[in-house]
């Protein structure tokens, strides 16, 4: 900018490459993240690494933030080559929630698996505060119906032909996806490698969530919220006021 106004600029980790004049602070947001790292296509480069390299070129701060920093991030900072400021209160004094954890394998050996990513304990606890008119939110990190397509027989995986990726099958449009450039295939039913009729899918993505949380708790409006169902701008707000 040629006057003194102020500029803040938000982007990917690509977005340190912009022909900077003047930066003040340089801020790297949930800097463990392993995706800062880039290994392919070239340049190879590690975002976190970068940023700070980019900061003392213009003798800028640069502020790693984190309530998980990685491992040599937090040594650094505990001996004294970073500044550490830690956060010890949630904005505005909110409550941080408790926590179970739930081990999935022993429930299964004690014979209390529901056959699903949602152990009975969980269940349990989301009748509960549907039962008392309350809301209940489960996150999962994986998109579409299945995230392994593969065959039983001789155990191939289709994978991308432009990046060399496992598709993701999204039953909604029957079809299987890469998530990296979105191309889409259609399911094959005789596996193209051994050629038998042994392709199935395997895990469970939110799509597959909806569906179990839908036979679970039916008496209850299920909404999904992914990438899939917010493509429009309206997408996020129609679902949080639904």
């Amino acid at each position: 900018l040629h006057d003194n106004s102020p500029c803040v600029v938000i982007g990917a980790r690509s977005s340190l490459f912009l022909p900077y004049s003047r930066l003040g602070i340089v801020i790297v947001d949930e800097e463990h993240e392993s995706s800062y790292k880039q290994y392919d296509p070239a340049p190879r480069y590690n975002a976190r690494d970068t940023a700070i390299v980019l900061a003392s070129m213009h003798g800028a701060k640069t502020l790693l933030g984190s309530a998980t920093p990685a491992v040599e991030t937090y040594y650094k900072a505990l001996s004294g080559r970073y500044r550490l400021v830690e956060l010890t209160e949630r904005y505005e004094g909110a409550r941080l929630p408790d926590i179970e954890i739930i081990d999935m394998l022993d429930e299964k050996k004690r014979g209390r698996s529901s056959g699903s990513p949602l152990s009975m304990r969980l269940l349990g606890l989301t009748r509960e505060t549907i039962d008392h008119g309350r809301q209940a939110i489960l996150f999962h990190n994986r998109r579409g119906f299945a995230p392994v397509v593969m065959c039983k027989q001789c155990a191939y995986v289709p994978k991308c032909q432009y990046c060399d990726v496992s598709l993701t099958y999204h039953r909604r449009q029957d079809e299987m996806v890469c998530h990296y450039c979105g191309a889409t295939y259609k399911l094959p039913t005789i596996c193209p490698s051994c050629k038998e009729p042994a392709i199935d899918v395997f895990g469970y993505g939110t799509e597959r969530l909806e569906d179990i949380a839908d036979g679970a708790f039916g008496d209850a409006k299920v909404l999904r919220m992914d990438l899939d169902t917010t493509r429009n701008k309206d997408g996020y707000d129609k679902i949080i006021t639904d």
